[in-house]
């Protein structure tokens, strides 16, 4: 079991997140219309099969100023309940800043504390250089070069959730953690009203392709990963399952502040 939440924080951890901004009299404002607005914030429930496991939290705060230039702040919370924390507490935190267009990544943090282990991580985007640089408490890894503007997992969803979906059609995601760079496919895959404890959506199914994720889905024939995504102007993530080799997993939304 413990092995098991571990493998399904590291997916999940990739996938569910969201939120945004859109506009302050304090900062100077952008003719890019966004699908978020300052203080959302979603809760998921986290199941393994029919077990409740945990809970999700995002949050968005902004535009804040960060190192000197106006940015979005995006906080990713993952909590399993006292059931979960008896086989392997977990308690991750990830912040990430970025620019006003939700064109790139500024910054990006992420406090992970998983049983015994715990990280410190930073990942640094220097946009003068183009390169990104990893960090682990203090300790860095050689910056890579990007060519291109490039994503942390968690600002990844504000830039899907800016994307026209249009079915049968990918989306290209370029993303890194600072340690690699990868361009994902997203399937446009169908729409499907959905129904979750927050209510029942119109909503647009995203299938990422899997050949490109590690651990559980290596050792799994044939894995499935799919994001139901709100059909309306805030493409909300509503749900998301993930079918693996020891499994079924869902987050899904339980309420929208």
């Amino acid at each position: 079991m413990k092995i098991i939440l571990s493998k399904w924080r590291k997916q999940y951890f990739f996938w569910i997140l969201v939120l945004l901004i859109s506009h302050s009299n304090v900062l100077a404002e952008t003719d890019f219309k966004l699908p978020f607005s300052n203080g959302e914030k979603l809760t998921y429930r986290l199941r393994w099969g029919f077990i409740n496991v945990g809970k999700c939290i995002l949050h968005v705060e902004g535009p804040v100023v960060f190192n000197g230039e106006p940015a979005y702040k995006f906080d990713f919370e993952l909590k399993t309940n006292k059931f979960a924390d008896k086989l392997f507490k977990i308690r991750d935190h990830m912040t990430s800043y970025v620019d006003l267009t939700i064109n790139k990544t500024i910054q990006s943090f992420f406090k992970q504390n998983e049983g015994r282990r715990s990280k410190d991580i930073s990942v640094d985007f220097d946009w003068d250089n183009n390169t990104v640089q990893y960090s682990n408490y203090g300790e860095k890894r050689e910056p890579l070069k990007m060519t291109k503007s490039y994503f942390d997992p968690l600002a990844i969803f504000f830039y899907l959730r800016k994307q026209q979906f249009n079915l049968s059609e990918d989306i290209l995601l370029p993303i890194t953690d600072g340690k690699k760079l990868i361009e994902v496919n997203v399937d446009v895959f169908k729409k499907e009203k959905v129904k979750t404890p927050a209510g029942t959506f119109n909503s647009y199914i995203i299938k990422p392709e899997n050949k490109w994720l590690g651990g559980v889905y290596k050792k799994t024939k044939k894995p499935t990963l799919s994001i139901w995504f709100s059909d309306d102007q805030k493409k909300i993530p509503v749900k998301l399952k993930s079918k693996v080799l020891v499994g079924s997993f869902k987050a899904e939304l339980i309420s929208i502040d």
